[in-house]
């Protein structure tokens, strides 16, 4: 389908269509040589930004390109940390159509353990030798990337893992996405939470730190022992001291950090 009209986030009296765009991109050679164009940059220039759907595929449309659009007939929503989630659940307990090439290391649940490099083999291998030897509990539907470890007694139920994870001992991760070569430490309690890229978050039997209630947790944030973050969004590459308490709050910038503590409320 061609696109001859292209209008991001109209108002809905003012809408050309009933479509909306989803967000997904395929652009020629020819296209991407455009986006470094004199026109382009006088774009930027004046506006401060080149957005897709404000700026960049008007433009194309306008000056004729051809674009063209795929319509789909069901589509969902993840522009929200609980619909990101929900998405996820629905995936790994099959309720959406797509499918993960891995065979299940488990025959009857969706648990799956990603790659097949030796070293990925490997980990797949000591993952189910330690949940065969309740080493490791994994309830409801797992989905657990290349190369990730996880310590012994911990627990993953309903949650992604991606690659390059460590997660450490009797840690406990329900109904969470954590993302690439996120470290997790001993006693972690992570639930309803999404973790960013290379975060670390540090904890022990004796300092444990807990991470709930939908926060996210952008990437490369470390966050030190014993803290306690309910609905909280962090900011990437923030570094939380040890002892914090925050309750449903959004840390921008290192000001933030002591500013919008919780602890004095809660103590």
């Amino acid at each position: 389908m061609r696109i001859k009209r292209f209008v991001e986030k109209p108002p809905p009296e003012k809408a050309p269509s009933n479509l909306a765009n989803a967000g997904l991109y395929l652009l020629s050679p020819e296209v991407r040589k455009k986006a470094e164009s004199t026109e382009i940059d006088r774009i930027v220039e004046e506006r401060k930004r080149l957005d897709f759907g404000f700026d960049f595929i008007p433009y194309l449309v306008d000056k004729g390109f051809p674009v063209y659009g795929y319509e789909l007939k069901a589509w969902y929503d993840v522009g929200s940390p609980e619909k990101y989630l929900g998405a996820m659940h629905d995936v790994l307990h099959g309720k959406l159509n797509l499918r993960v090439s891995e065979e299940r290391i488990l025959p009857d649940r969706n648990v799956w353990v990603q790659g097949y490099s030796v070293e990925s083999i490997k980990r797949r291998e000591e993952i189910l030798k330690k949940y065969k030897e309740k080493k490791l509990s994994i309830e409801g539907a797992a989905l657990i990337g290349r190369h990730t470890r996880i310590g012994d007694h911990s627990k993953i139920a309903d949650s992604n893992i991606d690659n390059f994870c460590i997660i450490g001992e009797h840690a406990n991760i329900e109904r969470s996405a954590v993302l690439d070569a996120a470290k997790i430490g001993n006693y972690t309690n992570v639930s309803d939470s999404i973790l960013g890229r290379k975060v670390v978050v540090e904890s022990t039997r004796e300092n444990p730190t807990r991470i709930e209630s939908t926060s996210v947790i952008g990437n490369a944030v470390h966050i030190k022992e014993n803290c306690t973050i309910i609905k909280t969004r962090i900011n990437p590459h923030l570094t939380i001291p040890p002892g914090m308490i925050y309750v449903d709050k959004f840390l921008k910038s290192d000001e933030d950090i002591v500013q919008q503590s919780t602890r004095e409320a809660l103590v």
